[in-house]
C-alpha cells in the first residue's frame, strides 16, 4: 500500500506596506500653501463683499425715496431727503413752505432760483393747504425717519439741478453742505413729482453708486458700482 502524500500548500508571511509618517516640514510647507492661497483669495472675496453692502447701500436710499414719495402723496404734506456728507447718516422729514421761503430769497439775491425752489413754489400753496387740512383732520403728517448706510459706505456727493429764470437756463450745483451740515433738501410732493438730483455713494475701496432722481416721476435708479474714472464718464454724457 503506497503511502500517500498530501502536499500541503506553503504559506510565506505578506509582507505589509509601511506607511511613511508625514514629517513636521511637510506640514508647515502645507499650512504656508494654505496660507499663500488664502491670502490671495482674501481681497477677492473682500471686494465681492463689499460690491454686495455698496449695492445694498444704494437699496436702502432708493427705498427710503419711495417710501417719502408714498408717503407725501398719502397725507399730502411735503417731505424732504436730505444727508450728511462723508457718513452714512440721512433723515426724511417734513418740509415747511418757510424753508423755501428763505432759500427763494437767496436765490432771487444772486438771481437764481434752486430746482426744488420752483417746484416748490408752484405747489406751495397746494401743499400748504393739504398739511393745514390733514393737521386739521387731526392726521399725522409729520412721519419722519432717520436711517444709516451699511458699514464702511458713506454719502460723497450729490447734484440737483438749479433754474435761473433771468437767463432761462438750468446749471447743475451741489448737494452737499459744508462741515458736518446736512446737505440742501432733496424734495418729494404730494402730486408724485420731486426734485431733479443724483447722490453719490462711495465705500472704502473707492468704489461709487450713482443714485439718479428724475423730478417728473419721483422715481430713482440706481447705477452699477463704478470706479471713479466710470464715473466721470457717465456724469459727462
Amino acid at each position: 500500500m503506497r503511502n500517500s502524500h498530501i502536499a500541503m500548500p506553503s504559506w510565506t508571511p505578506r509582507r505589509t506596506k509601511t506607511r511613511r509618517a508625514i514629517t513636521l516640514i511637510e506640514l508647515l510647507l502645507v499650512l504656508a500653501l494654505l496660507v499663500v492661497m488664502a491670502s490671495m483669495a482674501a481681497p477677492l472675496v473682500n471686494g465681492a463683499f463689499s460690491s454686495v453692502r455698496l449695492r445694498r447701500a444704494g437699496d436702502v436710499v432708493l427705498q427710503s425715496w419711495m417710501r417719502a414719495r408714498r408717503v407725501s402723496i398719502e397725507d399730502g404734506a411735503v417731505r424732504q431727503f436730505r444727508f450728511k456728507p462723508s457718513s452714512g447718516e440721512f433723515r426724511v422729514e417734513l418740509w415747511s413752505p418757510l424753508d423755501v421761503a428763505g432759500s427763494e430769497s437767496t436765490g432771487a439775491a444772486k438771481g437764481t432760483t434752486t430746482a426744488t425752489g420752483v417746484a416748490a413754489a408752484s405747489t406751495s400753496s397746494q401743499a400748504s393747504t393739504a398739511q393745514a387740512g390733514a393737521a386739521s383732520d387731526g392726521e399725522d403728517v409729520a412721519e419722519t425717519w432717520e436711517e444709516e448706510l451699511p458699514e464702511n459706505v458713506t454719502f460723497w456727493k450729490g447734484q440737483f439741478a438749479r433754474y435761473d429764470p433771468v437767463a432761462d437756463e438750468r446749471a447743475v450745483n451741489e448737494l452737499a453742505g459744508s462741515g458736518d451740515d446736512w446737505s440742501e433738501p432733496i424734495l418729494f410732493f404730494p402730486d408724485g413729482t420731486s426734485s431733479d438730483a443724483s447722490i453719490v455713494l462711495q465705500n472704502e475701496r473707492k468704489l461709487t453708486l450713482r443714485l439718479s432722481l428724475r423730478g417728473l416721476t419721483g422715481v430713482g435708479v440706481a447705477s452699477r458700482p463704478l470706479t471713479t474714472d466710470e464715473l466721470d464718464q457717465l456724469q459727462a454724457r
